[in-house]
């Protein structure tokens, strides 16, 4: 009750005092607001549960060998898993962008190829219709689709006799069987390399295996797998080890030196982000931190300036517990309004983070302010509230009437006040040194990344995919005339210099992988893992990708000539160190055709992140292995890039009408979303690292000013002994330069600690970059002297009879 009567006077106290009530709330909505923004982050991304009942069972299964940590499992291994396993109920998909055509028009959906028993393994239902049974997954079977909530929502209204309605799929017909919830979420954001489309699915189709025609050199599914009741991950993995020993000793031409191992699926969901959101999370905090040591001197400065009244209230019979009580109440509703405003920025900063953030980050749309958040964001307010009300309650309950009611306290600070206002600043310049060193390492990082060698072209190219009507082209044999059409009508366009497609863009998706031998060694050694992709004549003049020996693609290669591949240079320099590689035979474990010969070398371009040096590679001509219907196209022109797309399409189109044209990109959008998550971390690096150094110089203004006023009678005195106005500024000067140095020398190891933390997420900086870390200490130093010296001149600028007439008064 008494802290509850303490509310009124406590609002009226700092009605009257409204520019420090201002300036305190403001602090605190600043570091309250961003602490809450990121932890709705953290708990959206890493906290909250994936939508899967018992998901904490839920394992992604994956090959690996010696060089391989983490590989796609071949349909026949994955058939063999999932019949001998007893630990782990096992499915699979292949995920992917389909094409689907209706009566309303043509949309491209996210989407998956999955395996029989994969729903009723994840144990979720459709809200509408069936799920996919064996009998839709088995080969040749009538095609079936599942819808999600979503798309049936805005597409068909909700209509449940949409069920059994016929969608066209790639060009095959399939009937609606069901839909799926919206919380389903399925495939999750994982990936081999890199970092997968964070888009929801909204189709699966049967994914409709032929074990024994697929091949275990081809590796592209994605194995999920449900420890059933009893087992754990122990057991899992060694079962699963287990037989992909077995398999490897009775397929040793594709399989020896392979096993395979789960993961948690939650970690291969979150894993590519947890590190860098815990040390944004952290940095946060520190954020946080600062606004409580700036608040907190604050309200003691405020306390120290009401010492006398303070006293005359002791001295008229008020208790401790009566002014304490006064004391907390103010810093409640300072709290309480600071606290209610950071949320309004968290909501803010949420939204920003949802609209602005990196399309790759997983789970980002489940992002939101909730009820745990804003039970975060108040229990932060009222800890902040603690913080800062503690100091200056124990200020208050030391206060001695007779000290000063006889005005003995008059002209210095106690020595108490000072040394936790001496400790307030070097605490601000430190915890602001190491946010500011972790954004400048941030920063660093990112140019180094706008710098690496990519291995193509940055500008003047034009990238769409194209997908050939399933009806005419599900042939394989009649595809490449038409690619070949098309390209050739590119490149006699005015303003095209050159024009190629590849199956997967540079930088977008992950390549598929396969082993190789060379023509001559023995069936059972494999001689290491390539990626491989398909490309056209043209391709690498298009984008840029230099030759470095041999020769490229011609439209002359094609079935019924000599099978003819390219590679990159890892290749060689991975395989074939010192020697040629053009010449060579390969015999791929993705193809049973025979050998492919090596007829030329490219640069190496980077495949699946900008920072990961690139894989050893292989491409296909498309003529002689026209596999997909679905190819990229890369367009160098000249003139404004995008202006291009009109006059592009309009070249596909004449050549095939029904073609599909899409996704119209430029290599500078591709670099840009290739560096989309280190260029976020580092803008919100940098946002904290603003507000903490501003904060930090708000708190040595206020620090400096403060001891300068109560100063003022011995400035006087000095400057009336004869000291100059430069001496009184050195004087004032001298103090906050000591603290600076002692906040910085604080700062720098704990600024190397987090920096180490953050190494992984670091590319060509190291965690104690010197010109970084001196650099940075010296500008946190400058932005400190230029607060100080506002006071210092002030107090230079009073004549002395004024000062010693108030003293003597």
């Amino acid at each position: 009750m008494r802290f509850l009567r303490s509310l009124r006077p406590a609002c009226r106290s700092l009605f009257r005092e409204r520019g420090f009530a201002l300036v305190t709330i403001l602090t605190i909505a600043l570091g309250v607001g961003s602490t809450t923004a990121v932890f709705s982050v953290v708990r959206g991304i890493l906290l909250r549960p994936l939508p899967f009942p018992e998901e904490q069972r839920l394992v992604v299964v994956w090959e690996r060998n010696a060089e391989i940590p983490k590989m796609f499992a071949s349909p026949p291994n994955f058939d063999d898993w999932r019949r001998d396993s007893r630990t782990l109920e096992l499915g699979a998909f292949n995920a992917g962008n389909f094409l689907v055509r209706d009566g309303e028009g043509t949309s491209e959906l996210r989407g998956a190829s999955m395996s029989a028993g994969l729903f009723e393994l994840l144990r979720v239902r459709p809200i509408a219709g069936r799920g996919l049974t064996p009998a839709d997954d088995e080969p040749g079977a009538a095609g079936v689709a599942l819808i999600g909530e979503r798309w049936w929502r805005s597409r068909y209204a909700a209509d449940e006799s949409v069920i059994g309605r016929s969608l066209e799929i790639g060009g095959r017909t399939h009937r609606i069987a069901g839909v799926m919830p919206e919380e389903f979420g399925f495939p999750p954001p994982i990936a081999l390399e890199g970092t997968a489309p964070a888009e929801r699915a909204q189709i699966w189709i049967p994914l409709q295996l032929d074990p024994a025609a697929g091949q275990r050199g081809a590796h592209y599914l994605t194995v999920i797998g449900r420890m059933r009741p009893g087992a754990d991950m122990a057991s899992a993995g060694a079962e699963i080890r287990s037989i992909a020993r077995g398999l490897a000793g009775e397929y040793p031409e594709t399989n020896a030196g392979w096993d395979a191992h789960p993961v948690p699926l939650r970690d291969e969901v979150v894993g590519s982000v947890r590190g860098s959101l815990r040390v944004l999370f952290g940095a946060v905090g520190l954020v946080l931190l600062i606004a409580c040591v700036n608040v907190a001197h604050l309200v003691l400065a405020r306390s120290q300036s009401r010492l006398r009244q303070l006293a005359m209230r002791k001295a008229l019979g008020a208790g401790n517990g009566q002014i304490v009580s006064e004391l907390i109440a103010e810093s409640a509703v300072l709290a309480g309004a600071g606290g209610l405003l950071g949320i309004a920025l968290a909501w803010w900063g949420v939204q920003m983070v949802v609209l602005a953030g990196p399309a790759h980050v997983p789970r980002v749309s489940e992002v939101a302010i909730d009820p745990a958040v804003l039970a975060f964001a108040l229990a932060a307010s009222a800890l902040s509230a603690m913080l800062f009300s503690v100091i200056p309650a124990i200020a208050a309950v030391r206060v001695d009437p007779n000290h000063h009611l006889r005005g003995s306290g008059k002209g210095t600070p106690d020595a108490g006040s000072h040394r936790l206002g001496s400790a307030a600043v070097v605490a601000q310049i430190a915890l602001a040194l190491v946010l500011l060193i972790g954004a400048g390492l941030f920063a660093r990082s990112l140019l180094r990344l706008g710098g690496v060698d990519v291995g193509f072209r940055r500008e003047g190219i034009l990238t769409a995919r194209i997908t050939l009507p399933l009806e005419r082209y599900g042939d394989e044999s009649t595809r490449p005339e038409v690619v070949e059409r098309i390209l050739r009508t590119l490149d006699s366009a005015p303003g095209v210099r050159a024009s190629g497609m590849i199956h997967d863009l540079p930088l977008d998706t992950d390549r598929q992988g396969t082993t190789f031998r060379l023509e001559g060694d023995p069936a059972d050694r494999e001689r290491g893992r390539m990626n491989f992709s398909i490309i056209t004549p043209g391709y690498a003049s298009a984008m840029g990708v230099r030759l470095r020996e041999g020769r490229d693609f011609r439209w002359s290669d094609r079935p019924g000539s000599e099978r003819v591949v390219l590679v990159n240079q890892a290749f060689g320099e991975a395989y074939f160190p010192g020697g040629p590689a053009v010449g060579l035979r390969l015999l791929p474990g993705n193809t049973d055709e025979g050998p492919w010969t090596v007829v030329g070398v490219l640069d190496d371009e980077r495949h699946d992140r900008i920072e990961r040096e690139a894989f050893p590679n292989v491409y296909f001509p498309y003529a002689q292995f026209p596999k997909t219907r679905s190819m990229s196209l890369a367009v160098h022109v000249d003139g404004p890039v995008r202006a291009a797309a009109g006059p592009v399409e309009s070249a596909v189109l004449a050549v095939e009408p029904d073609a599909a044209v899409r996704r119209f990109r430029t290599a500078a959008e591709l670099l840009s979303a290739a560096t989309a998550g280190p260029r976020f971390a580092a803008v919100l690096f940098g946002v904290f690292a603003a507000i903490a150094v501003a904060m930090s110089v708000v708190g040595v203004y206020g620090v400096l000013a403060y001891r300068t006023r109560r100063r003022m009678y011995e400035l006087g005195i000095r400057s009336a002994l004869g000291a100059g106005r430069t001496s009184l500024v050195v004087l004032v000067l001298r103090e906050a330069l000591l603290l600076a140095a002692i906040g910085i020398a604080a700062g720098v190891p704990a600024a190397a600690l987090l920096s180490r933390l953050a190494a992984s997420l670091l590319y060509g900086v190291t965690p104690f970059d010197f010109p970084t870390y001196a650099g940075l200490a010296l500008l946190l130093g400058a932005a400190v002297t230029l607060a100080a010296l506002v006071p210092a001149l002030r107090a230079s600028r009073v004549p002395p009879r004024i000062v010693l007439e108030e003293g003597a008064g």
